[in-house]
């Protein structure tokens, strides 16, 4: 006998729209992985995805990969985790996560990770980092935010630079 050596697959999504109401909001993306890290659930490449709410749960991970978009309406205002840990929205590089103007609140024990090379737009945007979220960037590029309030708890952090010898 030998012990398996796979990993665990994407986490269980969900992805729910009311119709027929006058702007067709209350579009919730839920990604919940029952608390097994993954490789990662990303949304699929070379399409725009608009929600209203996104909770990520249980080591949940979405990944916004090359070519694609992930929209946060103007009627939303949380990256939200109500339970478990290791919660990522990784924007890779040649993605695009786009802000409208108003106040987003990075919320629990959520990660948000953009990439080198990765497109955030944002007009206006205030950001709150609440206990147990963090903002994480893997570049050089410097986003810029009106304001910035974090919470007792909140973490802003950056990855290791290990090939720029810059001063």
């Amino acid at each position: 006998g030998g012990s398996p050596s796979g990993r665990y697959g994407g986490a269980g999504t969900v992805y729910m729209a009311k119709s027929g109401t006058p702007t067709d909001t209350l579009r919730t993306l839920t990604i919940n992985n029952n608390s097994n890290t993954n490789a990662g659930t990303p949304i699929p490449s070379s399409t725009t995805w608009t929600v209203d709410t996104l909770n990520i749960n249980n080591a949940g991970d979405l990944r916004i990969p090359s070519g694609t978009t992930l929209t946060m309406s103007s009627t939303s205002g949380d990256f939200d985790s109500t339970a478990g840990s290791n919660n990522y929205v990784r924007v890779a590089s040649g993605g695009t996560l786009t802000w409208p103007t108003m106040t987003y609140t990075i919320n629990g024990a959520i990660i948000l990770d953009i990439d080198s090379g990765s497109t955030f737009t944002s007009s206006n945007t205030s950001l709150t980092i609440a206990s147990g979220g963090t903002l994480q960037m893997n570049d050089t590029t410097q986003l810029t935010f009106p304001t910035i309030t974090v919470q007792s708890g909140g973490n802003i952090t950056h990855t290791t630079n290990t090939t720029a010898l810059s001063y």
